[in-house]
């Protein structure tokens, strides 16, 4: 053991040493505080506090990561050797430094450091969770970067949901850096629990894709990117399904409406993540349009007005795009889930009608008289009345000099078939 009397000649030089310039001999000076930690009562350490943490940020908050691991890992072997109880001057110091208004660097410092002394103290995971909805967005900036490394701890697992809906309120922070350091937290927990606790990941995720925040919606993607290449990767190396057919195609069609969303950053992240996981786009979209069609109509039925906006811009950009053949893929799922989803079908088609040539229209003459019928049928006055609004849209459309022979025999087909509804009829 080092008793007191040495340790006062000690560590006047590990203090020099700990502020010293050259890398060498910082790393030799925290060193020596481990191996002094761990022979030294906790007590006579103690007294030192006051002069050595002040020297030992000179290490920890260093601009080389080297120095800055060493030092982190060091602190944490201190931590081990002075026990919970002895701790606590360590805790505090660290706690201070994240929360002030210091350089990101000293607070990256901090939160490595902090992560290294938890096993070895009392600790709040909660205290931690509600210093990530402060609203000095750099003591967010902080706590988040420390949540990044605590992943493999029990206690996260066990709060998870509650981590989840604090980081998804941080992946829409107007601070780009809090954004980042929230999505850190989901990166890191996509790696560590995309094998044992994939569903308790995926929900979040995919109900973000849909957020009217577009950085959440961008955030969400980039995770949801991630999630999927991991495990198109594992599956691969180990000859295992980690996500059922149905479900990816769902998550995948979502995806798929991105490429095409109003926020440029967002159709090209769509784009590439699409591009990684999806081997061929031709081979699958066969698969995919009953779904997609399902998705959106169902979206629109249940009136969740945040989600319709960025659907409505999802296919907008589609029917914009690729319009004859968005008609031709779309139209019969539509009129095959046209009573399941009366209000979402009267929606889309009115789209398709608003967004596709005169041209392309009459080439669907069919499908447009079913639709129409259904749609001049609807209970309400005020849906009969949008749905005589698109007749008359499409058959101006259809009806001009150059394709005069598409929108009379869409009239005739329509008398015919509304005779016995007095009301639609009308």
């Amino acid at each position: 053991m080092i008793d007191a009397a040495s340790l006062s000649l000690i560590m006047p030089i590990i203090e020099k040493g700990l502020k010293n310039k050259n890398i060498e001999i910082k790393l030799v000076a925290c060193k020596a505080i481990e191996s002094i930690s761990e022979f030294t009562a906790p007590l006579d350490m103690q007294l030192y506090f006051d002069r050595l943490l002040p020297c030992y940020g000179s290490s920890l908050f260093d601009s080389i990561p080297e120095v800055r691991d060493v030092a982190a890992d060091t602190l944490g072997l201190v931590a081990k050797y002075l026990g919970a109880d002895n701790s606590s001057e360590v805790v505090d110091w660290l706690d201070n430094m994240l929360q002030s208004e210091c350089s990101v660097i000293e607070r990256a410092g901090a939160s490595y450091a902090y992560s290294k002394i938890i096993p070895y103290i009392n600790w709040d995971l909660h205290r931690f969770l509600g210093m990530c909805q402060s609203e000095e967005v750099y003591v967010r900036e902080s706590y988040l970067e420390l949540l990044s490394y605590l992943p493999t701890h029990t206690s996260f697992l066990e709060n998870f949901n509650e981590i989840c809906a604090i980081m998804y309120e941080n992946i829409s922070h107007v601070n780009n850096a809090v954004r980042e350091a929230s999505v850190k937290v989901m990166n890191r927990s996509i790696k560590h629990y995309s094998k044992t606790h994939l569903d308790m990941i995926i929900q979040p995720l995919e109900d973000g894709l849909f957020s009217e925040n577009w950085r959440t919606r961008q955030s969400s993607l980039s995770l949801m990117g991630l999630l999927l290449e991991t495990l198109q990767k594992r599956d691969r190396r180990e000859g295992t399904t980690s996500l059922e057919d149905d479900k990816k195609h769902r998550i995948l069609a979502t995806i798929y409406l991105l490429r095409s969303d109003r926020t440029s950053n967002i159709s090209v992240i769509a784009a590439q993540t699409w591009n990684k996981i999806v081997d061929n786009t031709q081979k699958l979209m066969p698969v995919m349009t009953p779904i997609l069609v399902n998705k959106v109509l169902d979206v629109v039925e249940q009136d969740q007005q945040d989600t319709i906006d960025v659907i409505i811009c999802s296919f907008e950009g589609i029917l914009n795009n690729y319009q004859e053949a968005a008609a031709r893929n779309w139209l019969p799922h539509i009129i095959e889930l046209k009573d399941q989803f009366p209000c979402g079908t009267l929606l889309i088609v009115g789209m398709i009608v608003d967004k596709i040539s005169g041209l392309h229209l009459g080439r669907f003459l069919d499908e447009f008289t079913t639709l129409l019928d259904f749609l001049l049928r609807l209970e309400t006055e005020e849906l009969r009345d949008r749905a005589g609004k698109i007749f008359i849209q499409y058959y101006n459309k259809t009806s001009n000099e150059h394709i005069s022979s598409e929108g009379a025999p869409i009239i005739l087909n329509l008398f015919e078939m509304l005779e016995d509804s007095p009301v639609s009829f009308r």
